[in-house]
């Protein structure tokens, strides 16, 4: 804003107004006169505005009800009376980011666009969701749980969207962990409850306590209400007062957080965790220490212990973890460190990977390294790569397209939330100097000597593998219902598959159009018709690409490597060769070493695997390794010498540490093949049709994971051997003809960059690896993989270019059609599902459409086979249409980060889409017909005939639906 603001303005009072430099803003914070809520504005020239509102929500059970109304309000609304408003702007868009999140202790629900008019739009749905909900009965079964019974001799079942995803993330072992030892170290505050919602305590919620729960807690007394961005002040507390709070009076509701009493003693606390029957339980316990430490609102306590968990656990060098990596009695550290997301911070720290009999050694380790590093000392150049490493993220503040007002919403309310400054966290420029002077005085140690050694107040969470364990928990379940139905009068069994039969009605009855039109929208006449011109300049034969880009005085360096030599057997050491380069030390310099001044002089070098078709040619496989590295322009220098030692040096013979790094890698991707089972999926899906999804699948899917399983035993027997056949991969890809460094700076640096590129490249040697002819071998289709989890990931898909398919910018219209309305409403509303989407790639012609965290298999087969017949009726009226195609530009113009834009810019270089071919799709986009939607329903037909499936779940559920598949197999060996 261009004015002062003093006084009163559409009734809110401006209480403070103070400039905050390190975010390059002016705070201005209000109350609201009538009803006591709060706001935060601050006022910058981020285009990429961002509007909240959060309510303090305190969990008093494990039922999930803050969970279960985070969804259940962006269900309909007595200003916008249609079924999921939420769904209608996503559709139809420009956001940047679009969602809501129910925390421990509050629930938020944040918007962001660029587009002024768009975030006006997203605040009149939000702020009319949460205090003007609808939150019907049925609402609430369908979103939190319902018992499902469709005849009366039938079975009944549990359903509801929380519900499942909340079994699924109970599906998760370390989810699970985080949360029960978060319990255990709040037994006796709201701390102690799973705000998420426990899937066995889920079905005990009522309507009544899920409508006292809104009463309570959603009202302007109790919400904190935030701005950011380049907008005006005085237009936003307009439009907030006039449009919604002046209809309130003032009130209060008790949600204050009481702090836990601390523990006199230690506790422990074992638990078990589903594993598949046949699955091997070895080394599958994890062991996990926890304890309490200040509150979050200490300012420095939290800022300190951020760096402290950095110096002990951020890196592989850091001296915790290396302890305890060293050990050998796991496999990897989990734990997560220092945790400042409730009232009182946290910190949390063990592995996974190991036995039982190995706790007391666990633990004691873990005290023995945090004694001496209080009485011997910290490394002083780990404490400095600590403190620098923070303070480096802390300035460039970078969040790639995650909205920085978003992150700034959320450290604000980690005091604000708790009624103390809510700029607090967001200044941190004095206190970092403070403890960059404290910190060779012993500050650390200190620290670690207060909070850590002899803190009565720990707990200990042991979880061991059950193999059944979910079949048991189904099994009980099972009982429960069949006792609950036998429990029905005749009359009570008939009101039940009519309330059944009335829920799935009314979730297929579309909005009327009147509904509809309640929704305020964009109009293709706000759209931006140009598509984003991202700089690109290449230099040396393209052997460069420089990207000139205001960066705040920050050198972006991506040194990729082509892999186009690298044969058939030597594709899986491409996913953890680079790691090997960073994590192995050097000729030169061990890999403590390294990582202490990676982190003294750089933001740090971390490696990627890119990997793609080209658009000329679908069957052309591009494949490259990149170390992406980032340095202030003072320090470039120092950046690129690391780059030389590292590449040009490395050092794999230390048989200790490459066999630490293997099982840590496998040991990480095991862990992640539950959780995110709709990756895998899709990538198997692609891997039966298309030459770069059978290349992404043996290099990162599934078959990446077995070939670390492998790689693993071969690593205990004979470690030279396997160092061997990784150098045997560095040589053949660290050639000067094979390098590609990608640059993101300001255009005056760049002769700074060519000089230090073209001496690294000195150091390779100058030979042409010939690309070599890949041969994929026969690979199977229609696959299930078992698991313990209690939810499936249900995939189908096929090569539409083999299809006969031409790709144009309509097909990203039918795309947003499916996702946010045909998949959403059968797959999520009607199937209890998580998610579900419909998903191409332009280059290669993979498509695939897979569910996330569902309770179902053959149902939501059956709904993809509907796709066609979908489409070939397919109405919409001229309004719903434009809502789509503007909700399809928004996804187009992403909001990216400096370094983003190069690196999309580069991608776009290697894959051959050229800025008009960008234009011409973007006006495909803005010009679909609905006959141009309909015109796909033939490829769909030809899907459902032709396309393959995957599914990764519960055993027992795949096996149920056996017939389907081709290949059943154990993913845990």
């Amino acid at each position: 804003m261009n004015m002062e603001l003093h006084g009163t303005y559409h009734g809110f009072e401006l209480v403070r107004r103070e400039a905050v430099p390190e975010l390059k803003s002016l705070a201005l914070q209000f109350r609201h006169a009538a009803t006591g809520a709060q706001l935060l504005v601050l006022e910058n020239d981020d285009d990429n505005k961002v509007f909240s509102v959060t309510f303090r929500t305190p969990p008093a059970n494990d039922r999930g009800v803050a969970h279960i109304l985070e969804h259940s309000v962006l269900c309909g609304s007595r200003k916008y009376p249609v079924k999921e408003p939420f769904m209608e702007m996503v559709k139809g868009s420009l956001k940047t980011f679009l969602n809501a999140m129910t925390f421990p202790d509050k629930t938020m629900y944040p918007v962001a666009s660029r587009n002024r008019k768009d975030l006006f739009n997203l605040m009149s749905v939000y702020l009319d969701a949460v205090f003007f909900p609808k939150i019907t009965r049925e609402t609430f079964m369908q979103e939190g749980w319902h018992h499902e019974l469709e005849t009366a001799g039938g079975e009944i079942v549990y359903k509801g969207v929380v519900f499942n995803e909340m079994k699924g993330a109970f599906s998760d072992p370390e989810s699970l962990i985080d949360r029960y030892l978060s319990h255990a170290l709040f037994p006796d505050t709201v701390y102690g409850h799973e705000s998420g919602g426990d899937p066995e305590r889920i079905p005990d919620l009522t309507y009544e306590e899920f409508l006292a729960f809104h009463r309570k807690y959603y009202h302007p007394a109790n919400s904190r209400l935030f701005l950011y961005g380049d907008g005006c002040t005085l237009d936003y507390l307009q439009f907030i007062q006039e449009g919604y709070l002046q209809e309130f009076a003032g009130g209060q509701a008790d949600s204050r957080i009481a702090l836990q009493k601390r523990f006199q003693a230690p506790r422990r606390k074992t638990i078990p965790y589903s594993i598949a029957r046949g699955e091997p339980a070895e080394k599958k316990t994890y062991v996990t220490l926890g304890l309490l430490l200040g509150r979050a609102d200490d300012r420095e306590h939290c800022l300190a212990f951020t760096i402290l968990s950095h110096l002990l656990l951020g890196t592989p060098a850091s001296p915790l973890r290396k302890a305890l990596i060293d050990s050998g009695l796991g496999s990897e550290v989990v734990g997560g460190g220092f945790d400042d997301q409730r009232a009182e911070t946290s910190f949390a720290v063990g592995l996974k990977g190991t036995e039982k009999e190995n706790e007391e050694k666990i633990l004691a380790l873990i005290d023995s390294t945090l004694t001496r590093l209080a009485e011997n000392g910290i490394d002083e150049n780990m404490v400095t790569a600590a403190v620098n490493s923070v303070d480096f993220r802390l300035r460039e503040a970078n969040y790639g397209g995650f909205p920085k007002g978003i992150v700034y919403n959320i450290q604000s309310l980690g005091s604000w939330l708790y009624d103390a400054d809510p700029l607090m966290h967001l200044k941190y420029e004095d206190l970092m100097n403070k403890i960059k002077k404290a910190s060779p005085h012993g500050y650390f140690e200190d620290l670690i000597r207060r909070h850590l050694l002899g803190n009565p107040h720990r707990c200990v969470i042991t979880a061991l593998p059950r193999p059944g364990l979910t079949e048991e928990k189904d099994e009980k379940t099972w009982k429960k219902l069949q006792d609950f139905k036998a429990s029905l009068k005749a009359d009570e069994v008939t009101r039940l598959v009519a309330t059944t039969k009335r829920l799935q009605e009314l979730q297929q009855i579309p909005d009327a159009p009147e509904a509809l039109a309640t929704l305020p929208k964009l109009r293709l006449d706000d759209l931006e018709r140009n598509s984003t011109r991202y700089p690109l300049d290449g230099r040396n034969g393209n052997k460069i690409l420089f990207h000139d880009l205001f960066t705040n005085r920050i050198g972006y360096v991506q040194v990729g490597f082509d892999a186009r030599a690298v044969p058939m057997d030597k594709i899986p050491y491409l996913s953890l060769l680079g790691t090997l380069i960073l994590e192995m030390g050097t000729k030169k310099h061990d890999y403590v070493e390294i990582s202490q001044m990676l982190g003294i002089h750089t933001g740090g070098i971390r490696t990627s695997h890119f990997s793609s078709a080209h658009l000329s040619d679908p069957g052309r496989i591009l494949s490259y390794m990149f170390f992406n590295g980032k340095a202030v322009m003072d320090k470039l220098d120092k950046l690129f010498d690391l780059y030389a030692e590292l590449l040009g040096d490395y050092e794999f013979d230390n048989p200790k540490r490459l066999l630490e790094i293997v099982r840590s890698a496998k040991a990480d991707m095991e862990a992640s093949i539950v959780p995110t089972g709709n990756r895998y999926v899709a990538a198997r899906l692609n891997s039966y049709h298309s030459r770069i999804g059978k290349y992404d699948e043996i290099a990162g899917g599934l078959t990446s994971f077995y070939f670390l399983e492998d790689l693993l035993r071969r690593v205990e027997k004979n470690p030279q051997e396997v160092a061997a056949e990784f150098r045997q991969v560095a040589e053949c890809i660290f050639t000067r003809d094979n390098m590609l460094v990608n640059i993101t700076s300001e255009a005056a640096d760049y002769p700074v960059f060519e000089k230090k590129v073209n001496a690294l490249a000195e150091r390779f040697p100058e030979r042409n690896g010939a690309p070599v002819t890949l041969e994929f071998p026969p690979q199977p289709a229609n696959e299930a993989f078992l698991t313990a989890s209690s939810v499936q990931y249900v995939g189908r898909g096929a090569n539409l270019y083999s299809l006969g398919f031409t790709y144009t910018g309509h097909f990203n219209v039918l795309r947003s059609v499916l996702n946010t309305g045909f998949l959403w409403e059968k797959v999520r509303m009607q199937g209890g599902a998580y998610g579900c989407s419909a998903s191409l790639d332009v280059y290669s012609g993979d498509f695939g459409l897979v569910s996330y965290r569902d309770p179902n298999l053959s149902g939501t087969l059956a709904v993809y086979d509907e796709i066609a017949g979908f489409i070939a009726g397919l109405e919409l009226s001229p309004e719903e249409l434009e809502k789509s195609i503007v909700g399809c530009v928004g996804n187009l113009d992403p909001c990216l980060s400096p370094d983003r834009k190069g690196y999309v810019a580069m991608v776009e270089h290697l894959t051959g889409l050229a800025y008009e071919t960008k234009q011409q799709y973007r006006d495909q986009v803005l010009s679909t017909t609905l006959k141009d939607i309909k015109a796909f329903a033939g490829v769909f037909e030809e899907l459902q005939k032709t396309g393959s499936v995957c599914v990764l779940g519960n055993e027992d559920k795949i096996r149920e639906s056996a017939g389907r598949f081709d290949h059943l197999v154990n993913v845990f060996r």
